[in-house]
């Protein structure tokens, strides 16, 4: 017989599975289109009611809130793969920075959908809640960044004069705002090719030179 415990499970893993759907149907219908995304656009390509969809999120904005955090999630992944133990904090944080590229190659909507949150929806669609939970979430993005900054300082391989917060901040931005750029200068790349790649790494090695110390320049 079940029990409560196994029907609140199910209930569950049914749950997060819907959620996971709303996540998927919004990154795909902002890759397709440049006109804001509606909650009907949403569940509809969800396979689902506007009923159900609200059952899982009260507003359009918690929906983007959940789908930016399963963006990043997926993006964070392809720079742990890439953090190679075997370099010292500045070689990692450089191949973390540069997974991103690779997951950006992969999956160009990623990069979409954050443009899109970013710059048309960020401003003007979320609540001062929902601003203050994406802030907790983005404080937690910045982890990563700031661990192998620390670890480089450690090491000797970083500047130890550099905050890691603001720095991880600026590396953050300055490489996301690269990406995002490409996406959309498509008078000489795609923002994929080899064109992309090389001034990605242009970007990472300025970025290897103020980090390195003065000795190392």
């Amino acid at each position: 017989m079940e029990t409560p415990a196994d029907t609140r499970k199910h209930w569950d893993v049914f749950r997060d599975r819907q959620r996971a759907e709303v996540a998927e149907a919004t990154i795909a219908l902002v890759a397709e289109t440049d006109a804001p995304v509606t909650i009907s656009e949403i569940a509809d390509r969800a396979g689902m009611s506007r009923r159900t969809f609200y059952k899982h999120f009260p507003t359009l904005g918690a929906a983007m809130v959940h789908t930016h955090s399963v963006v990043v999630d997926r993006i964070r992944a392809h720079a742990e793969r890439a953090q190679h133990r075997d370099l010292n904090g500045l070689g990692r944080l450089i191949a973390g920075c540069r997974s991103l590229f690779d997951a950006g190659k992969e999956h160009p909507e990623f990069i979409r959908f954050l443009s899109y949150f970013d710059f048309t929806f960020r401003r003007h669609g979320l609540t001062p809640e929902q601003l203050a939970e994406f802030g907790e979430l983005y404080a937690g993005e910045l982890l990563l960044p700031i661990e192998l900054l620390h670890v480089g300082q450690r090491d000797g391989s970083i500047r130890t004069d550099l905050d890691a917060r603001s720095t991880a901040i600026a590396l953050g931005n300055a490489t996301i705002g690269v990406l995002q750029r490409l996406q959309i200068m498509d008078e000489y790349t795609n923002g994929r090719d080899e064109a992309a790649q090389a001034l990605f790494d242009l970007e990472l090695e300025a970025w290897r030179t103020y980090l390195g110390h003065p000795a190392d320049r």
